[in-house]
């Protein structure tokens, strides 16, 4: 016999006891079957309240693009140079600082100049000693000076003629032996001696009656010659004490004080040609059909665009980045915001060819592969059942900051999402609530 049938439960008999546990069972697995239903029903509520509310925008194809694209470059002074001094010596004053304009000719800096002055005021002083006596060679022997010359001579003719008659009065003495020998040679050697005197004051008035003579004077020329040089030589010694700007422009550099020794090339300062800057881009090499000598390019500089004359290709090609470098001049209305070093823009105008779509960079995303992806909006996987979206990849052709020209798996007439991409996943449900 069963439990159920020698006991009761709860003072039921057996029978009733089996029909209360099958209506206990038949409620439970009802209450299960409609909680069962409940989840089923809040964790797949309709599929329409899902969809993600997007904009879309409807592809055009276009087969050429008028792009302008921007090509960095750096504004340049047109001339630079580093100032030092040609000789040695010490600064004594340096008169300009840093960032200060200065004008072509302007004294920036001195050396001392005590030494040199001392020997200038020396040769100065033997140049016009040279000179005087080149003056005095040129004008020949003063009248008086011949006419004393030529009295010399008749004197000494005179005293002359005196001592010959004299010698032959000793001769005949001598012949009578009133006087001696040896008196009488005595005698006889002064009168040589006056006839030398005579010769030589006769020697010394011709040259005086025939003036200066030719290689006396060229040697003073000469002379006059070497201590004008000398003179000149320590002027242009003095004028290289005096550092001067060889161009307008304002000084980028002081590197020494007052007090500073310098050797000859040591550079004091550096000057920049501030008010003829100029500004030099690379560009590609198929972009020189485009960028004219002689012609108006816009630039940016500091934010702000101005016209800029392209003045010269330079005959020069990185053969790797195939990059050529272009000059520019700096606009007038540019040149008080233009710095050297400063960055600058050149703007050219490009056609691209191919077909494309032009999308806003909001509807982009990065892919793989440096490729950037656009989420296609398709249709529903059943009869209205809410539209999706597919992730499609795209190469950029060119990108002006807020729009991109792009090529890719896209199609005329498609529509994309427009913006927020960042919320949108691949297979994501939406819902157009605007197209453009």
């Amino acid at each position: 016999m069963s439990a159920f049938e020698g006991k009761k439960l709860f003072g039921l008999s057996g029978a009733q006891a089996m029909l209360l546990v099958a209506s206990i069972l038949v409620v439970g697995f009802g209450a299960a079957a409609w909680l069962a239903s409940a989840s089923a029903a809040t964790a797949a509520p309709d599929a329409g309240s899902e969809a993600l509310p997007v904009e879309s925008l409807r592809l055009q194809q276009v087969d050429t693009l008028e792009v302008v694209t921007r090509y960095s470059g750096a504004v340049e002074a047109g001339r630079s140079a580093q100032l030092a001094f040609e000789r040695p010596g010490r600064i004594v004053q340096v008169l300009v600082k840093e960032g200060e304009w200065v004008a072509t000719g302007q004294v920036l800096a001195q050396l001392d100049l005590a030494e040199l002055d001392v020997q200038r005021l020396q040769a100065e002083s033997q140049l016009a000693q040279a000179e005087a006596l080149e003056r005095e060679f040129t004008a020949g022997p003063r009248r008086e000076l011949v006419a004393g010359a030529r009295a010399q001579v008749n004197e000494a003719q005179e005293q002359l003629r005196l001592l010959e008659l004299q010698l032959q009065r000793r001769q005949d003495l001598l012949r009578r032996e009133a006087i001696s020998r040896e008196e009488f040679d005595t005698f006889a050697t002064q009168v040589s001696a006056q006839a030398a005197r005579v010769e030589l004051v006769r020697q010394r008035l011709g040259e005086l009656e025939a003036g200066t003579r030719v290689e006396q004077l060229d040697g003073q020329r000469a002379a006059v010659s070497l201590a004008r040089a000398r003179v000149q030589e320590l002027r242009i010694l003095i004028g290289k004490s005096s550092l001067r700007a060889p161009f307008p422009g304002r000084i980028a550099r002081r590197n020494l004080d007052e007090g500073a020794y310098v050797n000859p090339g040591t550079a004091v300062l550096e000057l920049l040609e501030s008010n003829a800057l100029e500004i030099r881009v690379g560009l590609p090499a198929e972009q020189l059909a485009a960028a004219r000598a002689g012609q108006d390019y816009p630039i940016l500089i500091q934010g702000q665009r101005y016209p800029a004359r392209l003045q010269r290709v330079l005959p020069e090609l990185d053969a790797v980045t195939r990059i050529v470098p272009v000059l520019l001049d700096v606009p007038v209305g540019a040149r008080d915001a233009a710095l050297p070093g400063m960055l600058a823009h050149l703007e050219l105008p490009r056609t691209l060819k191919g077909p494309g779509y032009r999308v806003p960079l909001a509807a982009l995303t990065r892919a793989d592969r440096g490729l950037w992806a656009c989420f296609a909006i398709v249709e529903g996987d059943a009869p209205g059942a809410p539209r999706r979206v597919e992730r499609r990849e795209v190469e950029i052709l060119h990108s002006d900051g807020d729009f991109a020209y792009v090529r890719g798996l896209i199609a005329e007439g498609e529509q994309i999402v427009a913006g927020g991409v960042n919320r949108v996943t691949d297979g994501q449900r939406v819902v157009v609530v605007k197209e453009s």
